[in-house]
C-alpha cells in the first residue's frame, strides 16, 4: 500500500489528498490539499458549499509512523454555505477545533494514558508530556460533549482521595458499561447535588438501582434524586461496619 493511501487512512479523509510528503530531519511533513472541484463540508452545519478563499497553512501532529514523527500541513478553505447563508471555514475532519494534535493522535494518546503514566506514553510516543495533556483534555472534552444517558439503569457512587487523602473527589459511573459519567471535587451532599441538578431530570425516570458505600451525604441525596430506585450499599463497607459494631462491644 503506497505511503500517500495510509496517511489518508489514517486521517479518515475522501475530500483532501497527498499534495507532496516532504523528509526532513526532525520527521516526516505532509502537505495536503482538497481535491480541485469538490465542495467542503461548512464547520457549522455540514452543508457543501463552493471554496470561496483560503487561511494561512496551519500544522497538526500526528501519530508517528514507524518511529517517524509525522506532521500535517493544510491552508483551510473558507466555503459559502449555501444553508448558512454566509462564509466560513470548512470543517477539517481530521480537527479538533483549534488543537494543534489530529483526531487519530488524540485518540491514541488517550487511550495510551488510561493504562501507562502520562510519562511513559511521552516517551513512547516521542511527544512532550503537555501534548500528552493535551489529548486527554481533547478526549475528555469530546466524550462529555457526545455522550448518551439515555440508556442507563444502574449507576455507582463512589469518592477517591488524592493527594495523600486530603482532596477527595466524587465520581458517578454507568454499572453496566463501566464507564465514568460524572466527577465532581468533594464528597459531599453539594458535591453530589451538582451532579443531579446537571444530569437529574434525564435520569430519574430510568434509573432503578444506585450502590454506593455507607456515606450518609450521598445515600441522602440519592432517595431524594432517585426515589424509585433501589439503594444498594457496598458488601465491603457493611461487613467492615458490623465488624467495627462487634469490636467496640
Amino acid at each position: 500500500m503506497p505511503l500517500q493511501s495510509i496517511i489518508k487512512r489514517t486521517l479518515g479523509i475522501k475530500r483532501h489528498g497527498v499534495k507532496e510528503i516532504k523528509e526532513e530531519t526532525e520527521g516526516m511533513t505532509v502537505i495536503l490539499e482538497n481535491r480541485k472541484g469538490w465542495r467542503l463540508p461548512c464547520r457549522h452545519c455540514g452543508t457543501l458549499g463552493k471554496v470561496r478563499d483560503r487561511l494561512k497553512p496551519r500544522r497538526w501532529r500526528h501519530v508517528p509512523l514507524w518511529g517517524i514523527s509525522v506532521t500535517m500541513v493544510y491552508a483551510p478553505a473558507r466555503v459559502r454555505c449555501p444553508h448558512c447563508q454566509k462564509g466560513d471555514v470548512e470543517k477539517i475532519p481530521w480537527a479538533q477545533g483549534k488543537c494543534h494534535l489530529t483526531v487519530g493522535l488524540i485518540d491514541v494518546l488517550a487511550r495510551w494514558a488510561k493504562w501507562l503514566a502520562w510519562e511513559v506514553v511521552a516517551k513512547i510516543f516521542q511527544v512532550a508530556w503537555n501534548t500528552v495533556a493535551t489529548a486527554v483534555r481533547q478526549a475528555v472534552t469530546y466524550g462529555l460533549k457526545h455522550r448518551e444517558l439515555g440508556s442507563i439503569l444502574c449507576i455507582g457512587i463512589d469518592e477517591l482521595s488524592r493527594k495523600k487523602g486530603q482532596v477527595y473527589i466524587t465520581n458517578v459511573y454507568d454499572l453496566e458499561e463501566s464507564r465514568l459519567i460524572w466527577s465532581g471535587e468533594g464528597r459531599s451532599r453539594e458535591t453530589l447535588q451538582v451532579f443531579f441538578q446537571e444530569h437529574g431530570n434525564a435520569l430519574k425516570d430510568q434509573v432503578i438501582g444506585v450502590g454506593c458505600d455507607m456515606w450518609e451525604p450521598y445515600m441522602e441525596m440519592i432517595r431524594e434524586g432517585f426515589p424509585q430506585a433501589t439503594l444498594v450499599l457496598d458488601k465491603f463497607h457493611i461487613s467492615f461496619g458490623i465488624y467495627c459494631r462487634r469490636w467496640i462491644k
